[in-house]
């Protein structure tokens, strides 16, 4: 079990482009992604403060998703 459990924590880590946690979560592990549901919760900041949008195309996917919603 130690050496599935190391495995992933490794698998993890490759896979984290950034991390961040406020106070209160300062300890939080684990993946997730910036997917604000709509347009007026898209964050602007998101794309200075984040490495994501600029290795990847996650920015644009969300605007065309929210665009799509729009249709």
């Amino acid at each position: 079990m130690a050496a599935a459990a190391a495995a992933l924590n490794c698998a993890i880590d490759q896979a984290r482009l950034a991390h961040g946690a406020g106070l209160p979560h300062r300890k939080a592990t684990g993946l997730s992604i910036y997917f604000p549901p709509t347009t007026a919760e898209y964050l602007p900041a998101y794309e200075q403060a984040s490495p994501l949008p600029r290795l990847t195309h996650w920015a644009e996917f969300l605007k065309a998703y929210h665009t799509s919603l729009a249709l």
